[in-house]
């Protein structure tokens, strides 16, 4: 949500990135991106699975109990390291359901752009945090 250092970081990554690789660094950048918002929708449903309500404790999934565990053992909050469950779940309530379609529909609209050769690749870049880190 700091868009001062999201354009900050998205220069230092297109510079540090441009000489890796040799493909195509803004693609790498979006891919992340649309990681992170996909897994933030994954751990929305997650959290309902497992009827949590608001936001939880950073001991939350180290104290969850054994039997959630094997009542649930497809909900991946359960699998991972209780601290990494709790960053997810910290990250995805900071978006509300329709900020994160949006953010979606901004990603799929940035990987168009991007994948049809037409568009600045930085000013796509830019133009999907101001899209995705402004309220709605």
């Amino acid at each position: 949500r700091d868009i001062p250092l999201a354009m900050n970081v998205i220069n230092t990554l297109m510079v540090q990135m441009s000489g890796e690789r040799g493909g195509n660094t803004e693609l790498t950048i979006l891919y992340q991106a649309i990681n992170t918002f996909q897994e933030m929708v994954q751990t929305r449903c997650a959290v309902a699975q497992l009827g949590i309500k608001g936001r939880c404790g950073r001991s939350y999934f180290y104290d969850l109990p054994v039997t959630v565990k094997e009542k649930y053992p497809d909900n991946f909050l359960t699998r991972i390291h209780p601290f990494r469950a709790y960053v997810l779940c910290e990250n995805a309530a900071s978006f509300s359901d329709r900020e994160l379609v949006n953010a979606l529909n901004s990603l799929l609209d940035a990987n168009r752009k991007l994948v049809s050769g037409g568009a600045d690749a930085r000013i796509v870049l830019e133009q999907l945090v101001l899209d995705t880190a402004r309220r709605n």
